[in-house]
């Protein structure tokens, strides 16, 4: 059984109000659908919040596989079915997901809708190339159903090079209460700030540390974690905090649980009523599978509510992006100062 080993709330913590910054000025969205059915609903109800508070753009996107419907429709190979029949699918479901999601969402202009033909997680982690983030189900209700489509939902978890929302049918919005595991890697720091970005209507942000046997076992060979433990949990998670761009209003929690992950992050969600699990993915040697296990595939099977799970590389992605700004403005500083035939002097008495 886990046991807590450390929790602390923290009240009246400094908020850092900015605006959201991935890739692009603007935060595109793909919304990735089964069709125009009840499927569809939660999916949609999100991104469109997250369209409103973020000025967002959004892309829906739904895929035939053609080899599936030639052998459910005649149940013949796919050169059988006839270019002109998919074509036809194609128009046909485009219309129908078109004012499906005009009606769900109510919006002035509608979505984009995107219908590839292919494999769906192959073609949703093609689509997912022009986007921000992926928006998709996490279906909970039946045991077959389930197994279809959380397959493909892993699929993109695991290959997505952006972060994937995956949502589950009761969630429908923006979350209210928002559990983060942390590690006090670059890369887990980089999912809670994403997390704190996207979902400015969260009321409770929790901020979870499973320290497994294994990472205790391995301590003092891990510099993060080492550093963490000769500083204590609480002083890690006040340095954590005070870089978050913590929603305003949002009351904070931090814990640290000993158990194994998933399991630990799992059951945590469940007894603390999480609307999203937020997840940093990471890369993993054989070694590491082996002993740990893959934490995202036990995510995605068994977690009680929805998953906001960041790729490998979006730490780096994050840290980029000032870097770039500011090159960018280096250069057009440099470009100013050639034109003018020299520096000039600022105020500051920096040339």
């Amino acid at each position: 059984m886990s046991a807590t080993r450390s929790k602390k709330s923290a009240t009246g913590v400094r908020h850092h109000p900015r605006t959201l910054r991935l890739s692009r000025s603007a935060l595109r969205l793909l919304v990735a659908l089964d069709g125009p059915s009840a499927s569809a609903n939660a999916p949609i109800d999100t991104a469109a919040e997250l369209v409103k508070a973020h000025r967002a753009k959004a892309e829906a996107v739904s895929v035939i596989n053609p080899f599936a419907a030639a052998w459910l429709s005649v149940g013949a190979p796919v050169a059988a079915a006839g270019e002109a029949a998919l074509r036809a699918e194609q128009r046909q479901r485009r219309l129908e997901l078109r004012r499906y999601v005009a009606d769900r969402t109510g919006a002035r202009r509608p979505w984009p809708v995107l219908i590839p033909l292919g494999t769906p997680a192959n073609a949703i982690l093609e689509a997912a190339r022009n986007a921000d983030l992926v928006v998709m189900g996490l279906h909970r209700e039946h045991l077959l159903e389930r197994i279809i489509h959380d397959a493909t939902t892993l699929h993109v978890v695991r290959e997505s090079n952006v972060p994937v929302l995956a949502v589950t049918p009761d969630l429908g919005g923006m979350p209210r209460t928002v559990v983060v595991a942390v590690d006090f890697s670059r890369e887990g720091d980089a999912a809670a700030r994403l997390a704190c970005t996207l979902f400015t209507g969260c009321a409770r942000l929790v901020l979870l540390h499973v320290e497994s046997d294994f990472d205790a076992a391995i301590a003092n060979l891990d510099e993060i974690t080492r550093l963490a433990r000769e500083d204590g949990w609480a002083a890690a998670f006040e340095r954590l905090v005070n870089t978050l761009p913590v929603p305003p209003g949002a009351k904070v929690e931090t814990a640290v649980v000993r158990g194994t992950v998933p399991g630990t992050l799992i059951a945590f969600a469940k007894r603390r009523g999480a609307d999203v699990l937020v997840a940093a993915r990471k890369r993993h040697d054989l070694a590491e599978r082996v002993l740990t296990g893959t934490v995202t595939g036990g995510l995605v099977r068994r977690a009680p509510c929805s998953l906001l799970i960041t790729p490998p590389d979006f730490a780096d992605a994050s840290a980029d992006a000032p870097s770039r700004a500011r090159r960018q403005r280096a250069a057009t500083r440099a470009a100013s100062v050639r034109r003018s035939g020299g520096p000039r002097s600022r105020s500051d008495g920096r040339a």
